[in-house]
């Protein structure tokens, strides 16, 4: 096309353009709006998403619940039922233990509080958290092999063979042999391996043997036998009776107790004896001799001092954990 003039071409320009720009703005505008409706509806799907999945987790909070979609959502989301040491303990393992134990407790016929299940449950989780930060810490491991090997032994020995033990753990619990390894043997297996490594721990060894040398230094230097026991023996079952065993014959006591005992004449004190135990030091009440009819018998009290086991570490460490509970029991 030729123009006349340049007006002539400004006008044809403006014509042209007046008929594609305003076609091309409206539909801009239009495809603007369309994509702000929809932001705006996909807002609101993952609010009302969001909604739903935040009453679904209050209902868990307020009441364990065995619905499947309350379950799912609990599963999904970690909802925290408690944290210890910076760890959580989410809402679905504590649920689901929960149903677990209340199925064992109702099997028994045991008259234990719901909610007594409820706070078992949950300090038997606390427990667990920070049973495994030592396992962590002590490069403690628990192997599969190690763990089928305790099961196939526990399982034969109490139920005949692994079959039975399986049948019977679904019952009790509602859980698969694979669940019963990661919630109960494993934990139980860690524990026992961490045992060993502080029984064995030279620094208990000795710090026990220097309060138990203590101590005989006391009893030496004219300090009561019955006070000290009470105050320091770690043998709860004689302690509180001022240390005092009883009479006794042979064979009843570890082999290095028993000679010692039997080797002291009444009134008179041990040297520091060393068991499985930890270190004792004994008092000889009395003693008779043997006769045809009667066996020689002692009446003997020991103060007991105790290397610090990995249990009484644990404990202490469970009592001193930082704890946020998020469920109301």
């Amino acid at each position: 096309m030729k123009y006349k003039n340049s007006f002539h071409f400004f006008l044809a320009h403006i014509w042209h353009h007046q008929k594609t720009f305003w076609p091309k703005m409206y539909n801009q505008l239009k495809q603007s709006r369309n994509k702000k409706k929809y932001s705006v509806m996909a807002l609101l799907f993952v609010v009302a998403l969001a909604f739903i999945f935040s009453a679904l987790g209050l209902l868990a909070y307020r009441q364990p619940t065995d619905s499947k979609v309350v379950t799912a959502v609990i599963k999904i989301f970690p909802y925290p039922a408690a944290a210890v040491n910076g760890h959580n303990i989410t809402l679905h393992d504590w649920q689901y233990e929960y149903f677990a134990w209340k199925k064992a407790s109702e099997l028994r016929g045991s008259q234990v509080p719901d909610s007594q299940i409820k706070s078992d449950v949950l300090n038997k989780l606390i427990y667990d958290v920070v049973l495994l930060d030592f396992a962590k810490d002590n490069d403690v491991k628990v192997s599969a092999d190690e763990l089928n090997y305790e099961l196939v032994n526990l399982a034969k020995q109490d139920f005949g063979s692994v079959e039975n033990f399986e049948q019977e753990i679904n019952k009790t619990f509602g859980w698969s042999l694979e669940e019963f390894k990661s919630r109960i043997l494993y934990n139980s297996l860690a524990n026992q391996k961490l045992g060993e490594i502080y029984s064995k721990d030279q620094n208990n060894l000795d710090q026990a043997k220097v309060k138990a040398e203590d101590i005989l230094t006391q009893l030496k230097s004219g300090a009561d036998f019955a006070t000290l026991a009470k105050q320091n023996s770690d043998d709860p079952g004689s302690a509180e009776s001022g240390g005092n065993l009883g009479w006794f014959g042979r064979g009843i006591m570890v082999k290095e107790f028993e000679d010692a005992a039997f080797a002291l004449e009444p009134g008179q004190l041990s040297d520091i004896i060393q068991t499985d135990y930890g270190y004792h030091i004994l008092y000889l009440e009395d003693k008779t001799e043997a006769t045809d009819e009667t066996d020689e018998e002692v009446n003997v009290s020991h103060i007991l001092i105790s290397p610090e086991t990995f249990q009484s570490v644990l404990d202490k460490a469970v009592e001193e954990a930082k704890v946020i509970k998020f469920i109301k029991i």
